[in-house]
């Protein structure tokens, strides 16, 4: 079973697309290593600015590398002219394509499956994954794909990695570090302005602070925030549940660290730094399951500070907002995304008691 993998990593884009299709990719080879059935997986991404090529490598995975491209169609012409077989199946994540990329890449590969949660485009998909929780989701692709299309939505699917699937939450009592991570990239640097606020406190808290590889700014803020005993530095680490599990709360961005907390029950503080945060940002906030500043952007070191003194001492909000978060996902969500994208690609179909080859209401 050969499986291709269309998901590009930068200084602008993030590093999310990626880790997520990385997470997805290790729940397949498990899979099918069950199964005894030979996989292979290839990603095929963009040679931008700090891409993840050699950490796919280092995962087991092959790369074939294109160059930057204007548009869906110059894109689907790179990809074509660079591989050199016939996939299985072809698995999409990247918010630049959508209907005409897939549709051209349809002559190399037999089925197509698009992770998305902007629901502003349309897709020939035949399944697609959206792990988001909004009050409409049911609704939102309606439009933008075919009857026949396969939804898997909800934080049911949600792609976490293997370390979150046996999370040991204690108490926030029994917690006393605080975790700051705004995005494996962070091109505007929130994270230097939640380590100022942290600074003005009168006593700060121990916290952990989580940087991406790539993170433009990594070496300022060393040279900036490095010398506090308060402060300890991870630098891509994949030990993020772990950390999440010793920490009383969290300030972070929305995107799928949502769904990492939420796994391990983990309160936070919530800034958002990309507009397709905001709808499920708000509506968690309104569940009860985080604490929502809005727009990153428009919030202020002094708005931090207040946040943090009003909620760090306030256990019993803490541990409601814990609650609240570990309801919203279940563990296991990789796996169940991986056995029936395996049991599509090889039986035709989709083997679940609620899911249904056509059914929108997942």
């Amino acid at each position: 079973m050969n499986i291709l993998i269309r998901a590009d990593a930068s200084d602008t884009l993030g590093s999310g697309h990626v880790m997520r299709c990385l997470t997805l990719a290790d729940a397949i080879a498990a899979h099918a290593a069950v199964l005894a059935v030979r996989v292979s997986i290839s990603f095929i991404c963009r040679s931008s600015r700090g891409h993840l090529q050699q950490l796919i490598r280092q995962r087991g995975y092959q790369i074939i590398a294109i160059e930057e491209c204007v548009d869906q169609r110059q894109d689907a012409a790179a990809c074509l002219a660079a591989i050199d077989q016939d996939y299985d199946c072809l698995i999409v994540d990247h918010y630049q394509l959508g209907a005409e990329f897939e549709a051209a890449l349809r002559s190399r590969c037999h089925t197509v499956m698009v992770i998305d949660d902007l629901a502003n485009r349309p897709h020939l998909a035949d399944i697609l994954l959206d792990q988001n929780l909004l009050p409409d989701a049911s609704q939102r692709y309606h439009s933008l794909v075919s009857a026949e299309c396969v939804l898997l939505l909800g934080p049911k699917y949600t792609l976490l990695r293997a370390e979150f699937d046996s999370v040991n939450r204690r108490a926030s009592a029994d917690c006393e570090r605080l975790l700051v991570f705004l995005g494996g990239s962070d091109p505007d640097n929130h994270t230097d302005k939640v380590l100022a606020a942290i600074a003005r406190l009168a006593t700060p808290m121990p916290v952990d602070v989580v940087l991406g590889q790539h993170n433009p700014w990594n070496q300022q803020l060393l040279e900036r925030y490095g010398h506090h005993p308060w402060l300890t530095v991870h630098i891509q680490c994949d030990y993020m549940a772990k950390l999440m599990s010793a920490a009383r709360l969290s300030i972070g961005a929305g995107g799928s660290s949502h769904w990492e907390r939420c796994a391990c029950a983990l309160p936070a503080i919530v800034m958002t730094i990309a507009a397709n945060q905001e709808a499920t940002t708000a509506y968690l906030a309104e569940l009860g399951a985080c604490i929502n500043m809005g727009d990153a952007a428009a919030v202020s070191a002094a708005a931090l500070v207040d946040a943090l003194a009003a909620l760090w001492d306030d256990l019993p909000r803490l541990e409601a907002i814990s609650a609240q978060a570990s309801e919203l996902i279940p563990a296991k969500g990789s796996a169940l995304v991986a056995s029936q994208l395996v049991e599509f690609i090889t039986q035709g179909r989709v083997f679940a008691p609620d899911i249904e080859v056509g059914e929108r209401y997942v």
